[in-house]
């Protein structure tokens, strides 16, 4: 129970406001209880962006070369996965802006605006606050008026040629890879 009250302590509760045994009761929910408010967590949130020198150091903070070798194994097993792998040789979709707005890379470095949107989605809409590295998941909603370009997903690229290619055919691909519509 000690252990606890540290952590509670180190989140910046109030001892006096606190009642454990009230929070943890089995079995029962009530998401209209907030110790934190929501506006307090976007605002740590936003805090929390940090700056990048590169679209590619973004990328390592999502991507590495064997958690791609995972998921392809996986997509080639036929699971729905290996959305990310592409980032490894084409991270400049992230730092690609459209004819309306700015790229997701510049406004993730300097827009204070798409921050609180991205955090205010995630606290509000997603109900979800996760760590950064897996934001990527989430960068595809359009935050914050930040449009991002999307890929084609790996997994309905596979399931199609499966459905309509015979043995032996080749595939051509126009774009080499590069998916979305600009």
């Amino acid at each position: 129970m000690e252990e606890q009250l540290n952590l509670f302590e180190a989140l910046g509760f109030e001892d006096e406001l606190l009642n454990v045994q009230e929070i943890k009761k089995p079995n029962e929910k009530n998401d209209d209880f907030f110790y934190f408010n929501q506006d307090e967590i976007i605002d740590d949130l936003v805090k929390e962006f940090r700056t990048y020198n590169s679209v590619e150091d973004y990328v390592k903070n999502i991507m590495t070369i064997p958690v791609a070798k995972y998921q392809f194994n996986r997509l080639c097993q036929g699971y729905n996965d290996g959305y990310n792998i592409s980032l490894l040789f084409n991270p400049h979709r992230l730092d690609t802006s459209t004819k309306t707005s700015i790229s997701f890379f510049e406004a993730l470095n300097t827009s204070e605006v798409y921050k609180r949107q991205f955090a205010r989605y995630c606290v509000k809409v997603a109900n979800k606050v996760d760590l950064e590295r897996n934001f990527y998941k989430y960068i595809g909603i359009g935050s914050g008026g930040i449009q991002y370009v999307n890929e084609f997903q790996p997994y309905l690229a596979r399931d199609i040629y499966k459905a309509y290619c015979k043995d032996n055919f080749k595939i051509l691909d126009p774009c080499s890879g590069w998916g979305g519509e600009h």
